[in-house]
C-alpha cells in the first residue's frame, strides 16, 4: 500500500509539469441573456487578472530586494484568492455596496473590488498545515509545490477562504503582506462577509443548480485529475449561472483572467459538474440592526420558499405583567454558537408601591429544534438579557471589542444608554449605563449605531437623543453621542447638536444613524434624520458638522446606495411637514430625496404633497434582477384608515414605476417596508410590511398582491427576515401585542416549524442600576401561550414572589449628623431579605457625616432581595450646612 501511495503521488508529480491546468476547462464560452439561469450582478462582477507581468516583476525585485521569477506560464497559481475576492464583490454589488480599487500583487494592475493579496495574507497569517493530495483541513498549504512567480507555499483549500470571508479575524486591519513587510492591507468593518455563513454543495448537477438559484454565487474548487483513489482539486472558479442541454447541464464560470491576449484564457468558462470536487454557497442568515445594516437599506439578500399555505408560529412572553409592548427586534448569532437568536426590547406600566412606574427587558430568543409545540420555558443556570426599564428602538447586535463574541447595544425611556454582553449581564461597570445629562430624564436615547466611524480600529457606540416631551421640541437642544468603550466603561469621544434650522424648535432625532464613506476620501460620514431639522452630515473622525439638508422633518432614518450603479453613493430620505410648522416655508416636504454622496447635490425628488406622508425610511433592492436597484416607498394619506399606498420609484430619475393601494382599501401602513426574496422566483423579491388593520402583505416586484395573513389586530413593529432554525432557509420575524410571531419560509419544514422549541433567558437589572447576581430563577417555571393575542399565558409551577419595601421618606438633616436609613420589607415566602444602599450609605444602613464636605443632595438606592427576586425605592436625602451664630466685634484705634 506504501508503495502505491508514492507511485500515486510520484505519477500526480509528472502530470502536474507535462499538463496544463486548465485543459479541462472550456474557453472563451460568450456569456448572454439567452441561459436558463443568471445570477444578478453578474454582469458587473469585476475580473481580477492572475496573470504576472514581467516589467513589474523586475520592478518587486529591485525595490524590495526578492527574487520573484518569471515562468513560462504566465499563470500565478492564486486562483483560490481571486475567487474568493470574486464571491465578496458579488455580495457588495448586491446590497448596494461601492466597490473600491486596489493594485494587483502581480502585475500592478489598476483593478476593481475586493484585493485578493488581502485574503491571501489573512490565511497566511492563520499558520496553516500542509495539505497532502487532499485538502482536509480548513487552512492547509499545497503539499508539492509553490507559488511559480513568488516562491510562497499556496493556499489549497477553498474552506479556509470562505471561513475568513464569513469570519474576519477583526472589523479593521492593517496586514502585513507575508513576503514584502512594508506593504499594508486595510480592511475596514464591513468589507467582508462578517455574520454570514457557508455551507457546502453537493456537486450533482440538480443540487448545483438549486444552490445558485437559491443563494447566488458560488465558490468552486475544480477536479483537475482523477485516478484511482485520489480527485485532485486545482483550479478555483465561481458560478455565476447555467444552461440545461439535451444531454447535460452546462456551468457557467466568472474566471480569472480579463481580456483574450493570452489564448488559453477568457473572462468566462463552461465548466461540467463532472469537473467540480467542492462546492460552497454563501448566505446572510441575519438581522442585526434596525434596518438590517448600518447603511439602513431594510433588505437582505436570504432567500426562503415562503408561500400563503405558511402557518405562523407564535412565541409569547411570560403573562405575569412583567412585559407587553414590544419594539424592532433584531437577529443574529449572539454568542457564536452557530444558532440565531432573536433580541426584542420591550416596555410595561407596572405599580410599584402603588406608583406608576415604565419598566422594560431585553429578551434573547432560540430555537432548539426539539419539537414541543410552542413552550417557553428558562433552564437553570441561565442569565437573562433583561432590565426594568422601557427599551426604545432596535437593539443593536455586534462584536465591539473584537473578542469573539457580541454584545447588545440600546437605549432606554430616560436617556441612558446600555451594553449587554452575549449571557445578558452588563459591560458596563456600575451604574452599568452611560447617561450622558446624569439625572435629566427629559430625553430618550431611540436610535444608535455601532461602527468604526473614525477609523482607528476600534469600533465606537453612536447614539442620538430626542425629546421625551412630543407636544413641544422648543428650546430642547438634543445631541449626537459618540463613545468609545474601554474594558467596562464608555468614553465619550464627541458630541455634536443636531439643529437649529427652524425657529418651531431644535431636533430631535427621528432615525438611526446611517453611516458609509460617503465620497470614498477614506473617512466616514454620518447621515441622521431629525425632527424640524431635516437631514444633517457629521464628520466620523471629529463630529464636526459637514453639512445639512433642511427639509423640515425627515420621515425615519436615511438610506445609503449606489442605486445608480456608478459605484458611488447616493443617499435617500423621506420628508415629512411636522405639525407646527408653516409647511408653506419649508423648501419641500411629504417628498423622497436622492442626493451624490460624492458632492451632496440633489440629483432628484418626487412632487411633494401636502395628502400624501411617507411613512417610515425607503428600501432599496434590485427588486426585478436585472443588476438595477429600486426605491420603495410606504405613504398614508393624512393618517386616516384604509388610506395607504406603496410606490416602487425608478432609481434613475424617480418617476413611480409601480403602485399599489388595494383598489382604495389598504389600511394605514404600520410598519417600514422591506424587500426580500421570500419565495425563491425568478422575478425577484418581494416587497413585505404590515397595516394597522393587522395584516402582513406581500407584494410582487410590480407592486401586485401575492397574498396578505391576518397576524393581530394590533401590530407593532417588523418584519425582518432570518434563519432562526438554522435549515438555511429564511423566516419572517415581526412583533404584535407582546408576542413575536415567526413564519417559515419553508414548506418542506413546515411541521417541523410548527413544532419548535423557543427558550428566552434573562437578568434582571433594576431601572436605577441594581444587578440580581442570579437572575429570576424560573428553572421549574413552563410558560405556555395558549393564543395568538398572547393574553393567555399558563404558569404551571414554581414561580418566586417579589419580597415588598416598605415606603421610605426623603430625608433632610445637616452635616455632622448621623444618618441611618431602617428599610424592612415582606416576603410572601418568607424567604430571608438582605437589604443594599447606593453610597454613601454603607452596607448597615448607616452614614457618619462630617462638616464641611458633606452638604448637597443625594439620590439614595435601597434594595431588599430574597436572592432572587428584589424590590428598590429611590429616595432624596438632603444634606444642609450647619449655621453658627456669629458674633461682630466693633473695634477702633485712638
Amino acid at each position: 500500500m506504501f508503495k502505491k501511495e508514492i507511485c500515486s503521488i510520484g505519477l500526480i508529480m509528472f502530470l502536474l509539469a507535462i499538463t496544463p491546468v486548465y485543459a479541462r476547462i472550456h474557453t472563451d464560452a460568450p456569456v448572454g441573456s439567452e441561459l436558463d439561469y443568471l445570477i444578478p450582478e453578474w454582469d458587473r462582477l469585476p475580473f481580477k487578472d492572475q496573470r504576472y507581468n514581467a516589467s513589474w516583476i523586475d520592478y518587486v525585485n529591485s525595490a524590495y530586494g526578492v527574487n520573484w521569477e518569471k515562468p513560462s506560464n504566465p499563470r500565478v497559481p492564486k486562483c483560490l484568492s481571486y475567487g474568493a475576492a470574486t464571491v465578496n464583490d458579488w455580495v457588495k454589488l448586491t446590497t448596494g455596496m461601492t466597490l473600491g480599487t486596489y493594485s494587483n500583487f502581480v502585475n500592478n494592475r489598476t483593478e476593481n473590488g475586493t484585493n485578493p493579496r488581502l485574503l491571501e495574507s489573512i490565511y497566511h497569517d492563520s499558520s496553516p498545515s500542509i495539505c497532502f493530495i487532499v485538502p482536509t483541513l480548513t487552512y492547509c498549504y499545497a503539499a508539492f509545490y509553490r507559488d511559480s512567480v513568488t516562491g510562497e507555499r499556496v493556499p489549497f483549500n477553498t474552506k479556509g477562504y470562505a471561513d475568513l470571508l464569513t469570519n474576519p479575524p477583526s472589523d479593521w486591519l492593517y496586514e502585513p503582506d507575508p513576503i514584502i513587510s512594508e506593504i499594508n492591507y486595510d480592511v475596514m468593518n464591513g468589507d467582508l462577509l462578517d455574520g454570514y455563513e457557508f455551507i457546502p454543495i453537493d456537486t450533482n448537477a440538480e443540487s448545483l443548480k438549486e444552490a445558485i438559484r437559491k443563494y447566488g454565487i458560488i465558490y468552486a474548487h475544480m477536479t483537475f485529475l482523477e485516478i484511482p483513489e485520489f480527485f485532485f482539486p486545482l483550479h478555483a472558479i465561481t458560478l455565476i449561472g447555467y444552461n440545461d442541454t439535451d444531454s447535460s447541464t452546462d456551468f457557467w464560470a466568472h474566471d480569472s483572467y480579463d481580456g483574450e491576449d493570452f489564448s488559453n484564457f477568457s473572462r468566462y468558462s463552461i465548466v461540467d459538474q463532472s469537473e467540480i470536487d467542492t462546492a460552497w454557497a454563501f448566505f446572510d442568515p441575519q438581522w442585526p440592526t434596525y434596518r438590517h445594516d448600518n447603511r439602513r437599506t431594510g433588505s437582505t439578500t436570504f432567500k426562503g420558499d415562503l408561500s400563503n399555505e405558511t402557518s405562523p408560529d407564535d412565541f409569547t412572553f411570560p403573562g405575569d405583567g412583567q412585559t407587553d409592548g414590544l419594539d424592532h427586534p433584531a437577529f443574529a448569532d449572539l454568542d457564536g454558537d452557530g444558532k440565531q437568536e432573536i433580541i426584542v426590547g420591550t416596555k410595561n406600566s407596572v405599580y410599584i408601591n402603588n406608583a406608576s412606574e415604565n419598566r422594560g427587558r431585553v429578551f434573547a430568543l432560540y430555537s432548539d429544534g426539539s419539537g414541543f409545540d410552542d413552550d417557553w420555558t428558562t433552564t437553570e443556570g441561565e442569565t437573562d438579557v433583561g432590565l426594568y426599564l422601557p427599551v426604545i428602538g432596535t437593539p443593536t447586535i455586534t462584536d465591539i471589542n473584537n473578542n469573539g463574541d457580541k454584545e447588545i447595544v440600546f437605549g432606554d425611556i430616560y436617556g441612558r444608554f446600555w451594553v449587554l454582553n452575549s449571557q445578558g449581564a452588563p459591560v458596563l461597570e456600575y451604574p452599568y449605563y452611560i447617561h450622558p445629562r446624569e439625572k435629566d430624564n427629559s430625553t430618550r436615547i431611540t436610535r444608535w449605531a455601532v461602527e468604526d466611524i473614525d477609523l482607528d480600529g476600534v469600533k465606537e457606540l453612536l447614539f442620538v437623543e430626542r425629546s421625551n416631551n412630543f407636544s413641544s421640541l422648543a428650546g430642547f437642544d438634543a445631541k449626537i453621542y459618540a463613545y468609545n468603550l474601554s474594558g467596562d466603561e464608555l468614553v465619550e469621544e464627541w458630541s455634536a447638536p443636531l439643529g437649529t434650522a427652524y425657529a418651531y424648535g431644535t431636533g430631535s432625532s427621528n432615525g438611526d444613524p446611517a453611516i458609509a464613506d460617503l465620497n470614498n476620501n477614506g473617512s466616514m460620514e454620518i447621515l441622521v434624520g431629525t425632527v424640524y431639522d431635516g437631514i444633517r452630515m457629521y464628520n466620523g473622525g471629529s463630529g464636526s458638522l459637514i453639512t445639512s439638508f433642511n427639509f423640515n422633518s425627515a420621515a425615519g432614518p436615511v438610506t445609503i446606495a449606489d442605486i445608480d450603479r456608478d459605484n458611488k453613493y447616493e443617499f435617500i430620505f423621506n420628508t415629512n411637514c411636522v405639525t407646527g410648522a408653516s409647511c408653506s416655508t419649508i423648501p419641500s416636504f411629504n417628498a423622497t430625496f436622492v442626493f451624490s454622496g460624492e458632492d451632496n447635490t440633489q440629483e432628484w425628488n418626487t412632487t411633494t404633497s401636502s395628502n400624501w406622508w411617507p411613512y417610515g425610511p425607503v428600501a432599496v433592492a434590485d427588486l426585478v434582477g436585472d443588476s438595477k436597484l429600486e426605491v420603495v416607498v410606504a405613504l398614508n394619506k393624512n393618517w386616516n384608515p384604509t388610506d395607504g399606498k406603496i410606490v416602487i420609484l425608478n432609481s434613475s430619475d424617480g418617476n413611480e414605476l409601480y403602485s399599489f393601494t388595494e383598489s382604495g382599501s389598504l389600511d394605514t401602513i404600520q410598519s417600514a417596508v422591506i424587500a426580500a426574496d421570500i419565495d425563491q422566483s425568478s422575478s425577484g423579491k418581494e416587497i413585505l410590511f404590515m397595516t394597522e388593520d393587522g395584516y402582513l402583505y406581500v407584494l410582487s416586484n410590480t407592486a401586485q398582491l401575492l397574498w396578505k395573513k391576518f397576524i393581530s389586530a394590533t401590530p407593532t413593529n417588523g418584519p425582518i427576515v432570518g434563519d432562526f432554525d438554522g435549515d438555511g432557509s429564511a423566516e419572517v420575524i415581526l412583533s404584535h401585542k407582546g408576542s413575536i410571531e415567526g413564519s417559515s419560509f419553508s414548506a418542506e419544514e413546515l411541521e417541523m416549524f410548527n413544532k419548535w422549541k423557543v427558550l428566552h433567558k434573562y437578568v434582571d437589572v433594576y431601572g436605577k442600576g441594581i444587578l440580581e447576581e442570579n437572575g429570576i430563577d424560573l428553572s421549574a417555571s413552563i410558560f405556555k401561550a395558549h393564543s395568538i393575542s398572547g393574553t393567555s399565558i399558563e404558569i404551571i409551577d414554581g414561580l418566586n414572589h417579589q419580597p415588598i419595601l416598605n415606603n421610605l421618606d426623603d430625608i433632610i438633616t445637616i452635616e455632622g449628623n448621623l444618618v441611618q436609613i431602617n428599610a424592612q420589607a415582606t416576603d410572601e415566602d418568607g424567604d430571608n431579605i438582605t437589604y443594599y444602599y447606593s453610597s454613601p450609605i454603607n452596607s448597615s444602613g448607616v452614614w457618619e457625616t462630617t462638616h464641611g464636605n458633606s452638604t448637597g443632595t443625594y439620590e439614595i438606592l435601597i434594595t431588599s432581595s430574597d436572592g432572587n427576586l428584589s424590590d428598590y425605592q429611590l429616595i432624596t436625602l438632603t444634606m444642609r450646612k450647619k449655621v453658627y451664630s456669629e458674633v461682630t466685634y466693633v473695634t477702633s484705634c485712638f
